[in-house]
């Protein structure tokens, strides 16, 4: 990725800019996909070269209702079209100057916006044809290399690893044949590879605020340390106007002092400047009240957000203790901003207060990919690496310290820019040969112990982590909570907040139901080994893995229990669940006999003919779409979140309730002649 000096760079388009990252990732290349296949002789261009762009935009807010819930422009211009559909399809109609606008700013230019976040991660190129990373996060499947293996998480989790390990923030190209960059997944493993834990808010800071253009200035390793103010206070460029000491007018002032959304907080920011010059010129008691009566108002934490990085430009104390005079002087003695410098000052402390606030709103997304790799804990207020130890050991076989920020050719440039579209492994990424990965593995089993199934401990750390992760913030009358919870959509905001921001509400739904198994089971069950979830570091849902698997699969020593959950009403189920949920059932009864599978379909609601279908199917045999092998007395018994409930409330055990489908499904006899339909035609 390319940025501009004073640039701070930026995963995600603020146009557009939605909790759920890796969501909207997704849904925007199975759209670009789907649009692919429908459309394969159209480009990526503006109406009337192409309507792709609209037709993405269409399906992004279709897929997308709760994040994009108002578009008025979009249904101004779908209104107009609605008549004239085929002819705006064929690129014949003649829009007028209005409408055009409409198209532009509100559809096309949105569009492009949003499918520019998959350009930055590598997942579409410039002309929004999927790459092959983007492929494989579609498909959910990747081939591992030997170190990768290792890795106690998903798929998901490796592909959007490997992409930050990838992503490099580059200098334009200057008179020379040569790039400065800046790694920062690189810097963020290093951050947490020496300390144990790192404050939130400076890590967000430091990953997000270091620029390619300082590689002269960094010294990023002997003090594990970015002192990023005086960086941007050095690369700050100083107007003309603010080199000098006379007061600057307010229309002189506002062509340079801008706020990047409003331009509402400019006369606030002007009438600070204007009471602190009198104050400077004149540091008199009432110039004094005049100045402090300012820092201490209503606009305080504006002020306070465009000179001060956040917190008190100048110390005065609070509304209910404000200092007298002669404590201002004594407590602000040495503040340059009460000196003759402060046009300079002030525009030193303005610039940085907008670089390192446009950094902190910028690492939003970055930390959600960070934390979506499943190796980086953001549980605040501490940011903590997951599995230490391993890249501790991987790592040290790496020069990280020279890898964080460096110098390419142009040639290299390129070439790294095309690898970051492609597939390459964690080794390849890291360029570790075949001598250096045998001594990696060598060191790893010195470190965990020659005898240790290294993925294996790794994997036991996370069931453990996650245990009580559940015991600590999701305690049996809590998930009652939430699944009653779920039955009203007007608590998914709620819900999300809870439990992850980054995941849908479908997917949290699965997460509880597996929780709530996991009481029912006497917590006997191990709810990592039973999702198929993509969990972030934290442990928290963040998407489903795919793959074509069931929701949850609970597998015991003389059965397995497949969970399959839905948010869908009744009318709904029909068209959405009823074929996935008895594939599912299907292919895993066949895959796993002779051992006794239960399906269990929960959902908020339950119709009649659902009810009764579902026992039906038992009764016949059916055909795996996996491999073809019949199979007979496929279960799938439906229940209820209320159901759910009543079964952890009044301690009612899987045993029991598995006991008592067992029980009742065993008296539909597989007497099925599955010739019949050949029986039929033959009389005919």
């Amino acid at each position: 990725m390319e940025i501009g000096r004073n640039q701070v760079f930026n995963l995600w388009d603020t146009n557009g800019r939605r909790h759920d990252v890796i969501n909207a990732i997704e849904i925007y290349l199975r759209i670009l996909q789907e649009l692919n296949v429908q459309y394969p002789n159209e480009n990526w261009e503006a109406y009337p070269n192409s309507t792709l762009q609209y037709r993405f935009y269409k399906a992004a807010i279709e897929a997308s209702p709760d994040v994009f819930q108002s578009h008025n422009g979009f249904d101004n211009f779908e209104q107009y079209i609605s008549d004239n559909y085929d002819a705006f399809a064929a690129k014949v109609l003649q829009l007028s100057n209005q409408l055009r606008n409409e198209l532009d700013t509100n559809i096309e230019q949105r569009a492009r916006h949003y499918t520019s976040n998959l350009v930055r991660l590598g997942f579409a190129d410039k002309d929004r044809n999927i790459s092959s990373t983007g492929k494989d996060l579609l498909n959910g499947s990747i081939q591992r290399d030997k170190l990768e293996e290792l890795l106690p998480i998903t798929d998901t989790n490796l592909i959007l690893f490997r992409q930050l390990l990838k992503l490099r923030i580059y200098t334009r190209p200057d008179v020379g044949d040569s790039r400065f960059f800046y790694s920062p997944c690189l810097m963020a493993l290093y951050l947490l590879l020496n300390n144990d834990s790192v404050d939130v808010n400076y890590f967000r800071h430091q990953i997000q605020g270091i620029s390619p253009y300082w590689q002269e200035q960094i010294n990023l390793i002997d003090n594990n340390n970015v002192d990023l103010v005086n960086l941007i206070t050095a690369d700050t460029i100083i107007p003309p106007l603010f080199m000098y000491n006379a007061k600057i007018s307010n229309a002189d002032f506002a062509t340079h002092i801008r706020n990047r959304k409003s331009t509402t907080t400019i006369p606030i920011y002007y009438a600070f400047y204007s009471a602190l010059y009198d104050y400077v010129q004149s540091p008199t008691e009432g110039s004094y009240i005049v100045l402090r009566k300012i820092l201490l108002g209503k606009d305080k934490t504006k002020i306070e957000k465009a000179f001060g990085y956040g917190s008190e430009v100048l110390k005065c104390g609070s509304n209910a203790r404000p200092y007298a005079h002669e404590r201002f002087i004594e407590e602000n003695t040495g503040n340059a901003l009460l000196t003759n410098e402060i046009n300079t000052e002030l525009y030193k402390r303005y610039s940085v207060s907008k670089y390192l606030d446009t950094a902190r709103e910028y690492s939003d997304t970055t930390i959600r990919m960070l934390g979506a790799t499943g190796l980086f804990q953001f549980s605040k207020p501490l940011v903590e690496l997951s599995h230490k130890e391993l890249f501790n050991v991987i790592l040290s076989h790496y020069e990280l310290e020279q890898a964080i920020c460096g110098v390419v050719t142009q040639q290299e440039y390129e070439q790294q820019e095309t690898d970051f579209y492609k597939e390459i492994s964690l080794v390849d990424i890291l360029k570790f040969d075949a001598q250096a990965v045998n001594r990696i593995l060598d060191d790893l089993h010195i470190s965990y112990g020659a005898t240790t199934d290294i993925r294996s401990a790794l994997v036991e750390e996370n069931r453990q982590k996650l245990e009580l992760h559940i015991q600590e913030k999701y305690p049996q009358d809590k998930i009652v909570e939430l699944l009653r919870m779920v039955s009203n959509r007007q608590n998914d905001q709620s819900i999300k907040q809870y439990v992850n921001e980054d995941a849908t509400v479908p997917t949290i739904y699965e997460f509880i139901i597996a929780i709530a198994w996991y009481y029912i089971s006497g917590r006997k069950i191990s709810v990592y080994d039973s999702l198929n979830l993509t969990l972030n570091g934290d442990l928290e849902p963040v998407i489903h893995a795919g793959g074509g698997a069931g929701d949850i699969v609970v597998k015991y020593t003389d059965k397995i229990v497949m969970l399959e959950a839905t948010l869908m009403n009744t009318a709904a189920q029909k068209r959405g669940e009823w074929e996935p949920v008895l594939r599912h059932a299907i292919n895993l009864t066949a895959e796993s006999y002779p051992q006794r599978v239960f399906t269990l379909f929960v959902a908020d609601t339950l119709d009649y003919n659902t009810i009764n279908i579902w026992r039906a199917v038992a009764a016949v045999t059916l055909e795996s779409s996996a491999t073809g092998e019949k199979t007979e007395h496929v279960i799938i018994m439906p229940f209820t979140n209320e159901h759910l409930c009543r079964f952890i409330e009044n301690s009612i055990s899987d045993d029991r309730i598995i006991a008592a489908i067992d029980k009742s499904y065993d008296e539909i006899k597989a007497n099925f002649d599955d010739t019949w339909h050949d029986k039929i035609l033959a009389t005919l």
